[in-house]
């Protein structure tokens, strides 16, 4: 069975223009996240594994890590998130 890689429903009048967004290889990096594996299926998204670059595991979904909407743990975005408003000065000590 083909796997329909489009972001619309095949009967959605925007299925005709939606992109394919294609599989990443293992390896590569989306922010902190590394894929460490082939892509899957868990009902109608495709996840894929990956690790963080302080190594929390998990998997993500296909289109939030090619579209930037997930770039790392929550561990590592809550440092991320107190570092860069220690560094605007919003950020009592």
């Amino acid at each position: 069975m083909p796997v329909d890689r489009y972001l619309h429903a095949p009967g959605c009048a925007s299925h005709r223009t939606a992109r394919a967004i294609p599989d990443p290889a293992v390896g590569a990096k989306f922010g902190a996240w590394t894929v460490t594996g082939a892509v899957f299926r868990v009902g109608k998204s495709r996840r894929v594994p990956v690790q963080c670059a302080c190594g929390t595991r998990q998997t993500a979904r296909v289109d939030n890590l090619v579209a930037g909407k997930t770039t790392g743990c929550r561990r590592c975005g809550g440092w991320a998130k107190r570092a860069k408003l220690s560094a605007a000065g919003s950020l009592r000590p």
